[in-house]
């Protein structure tokens, strides 16, 4: 009687099949890994530029609505924006031209005492919210600084409120002749009479807020308001948000 053969081990093609299977199968893997960081880091930076921005927009137009508030008994009612100098700034307000950044600076006296970052001033000094876009630490940001109109002097230094703010546009609402709705958008250096400014137009250009971006390295354009183009070029994505801002202290 025959005895059955005993299996001693896996013959060469055997091994091999094995092999590319085995491989097949982790490069399966890798692709769903990297597929899903990806994903993420897709999804972490769309989260971090709505709320960049959205954070941005509440910060400047919450500020804007109060822009030539002053209780009667301090005395005279401010203009709405400062466009005169304050200090280096000349004028205070301005439009940056081309594809520079804007610069608003909101005056009123506010009911809190104090600047834009808390800092104390006397019961009736004016104070007026410089808003721009300044650079530090390879990220560009939306940045503040106070400059008291009372005293003829800066509250405190510059100091950023929201960082990969890449660019900032302002429009004015210039009311028609009737004074009864806003018939125009100009820039600040287009504005005659800023008594006749009802409504201000924002745009800002938002970005994550790190130094090193998460996307496909490639150029990407974008539009603000009045703006030319912006062109950049790198691993950044970014979004632009626009918002209308209609001054509560406007004449009507």
């Amino acid at each position: 009687m025959r005895q059955a053969t005993t299996q001693l081990g896996f013959s060469l093609v055997e091994l091999m099949i094995a092999m590319v299977l085995g491989l097949l199968l982790l490069a399966g893997v890798v692709n769903v890994q990297i597929s899903s960081k990806e994903t993420f880091q897709t999804s972490d930076d769309l989260s971090r530029v709505q709320e960049n921005g959205r954070f941005a927009l509440d910060i400047l137009a919450s500020d804007i609505r109060m822009a030539g508030y002053r209780p009667p008994e301090n005395g005279n009612t401010p203009h709405y924006f400062l466009t005169d100098a304050c200090d280096e700034f000349n004028p205070c307000t301005s439009d940056g031209g081309g594809n520079d950044s804007d610069r608003i600076a909101v005056q009123y006296d506010p009911d809190s005492n104090s600047d834009c970052f808390g800092n104390a001033v006397a019961d009736t000094d004016l104070v007026v919210n410089v808003y721009s876009i300044t650079f530090a630490d390879n990220v560009n940001s939306l940045s503040c600084r106070s400059w008291n109109a009372s005293t003829g002097g800066w509250v405190s230094a510059a100091r950023p409120l929201i960082a990969g703010v890449d660019n900032m546009q302002a429009l004015y609402g210039i009311k028609n002749s009737l004074g009864t709705s806003v018939t125009r958008y100009v820039s600040a250096d287009r504005v005659t009479d800023w008594t006749q400014v009802q409504s201000v137009r924002i745009a800002v250009l938002v970005a994550r807020g790190t130094q090193f971006g998460q996307s496909e390295a490639r150029a990407r354009n974008y539009v603000l308001l009045d703006s030319p183009t912006l062109t950049f070029n790198d691993r950044h994505n970014r979004r632009v948000f626009t918002t209308t801002v209609t001054l509560n202290n406007a004449f009507i």
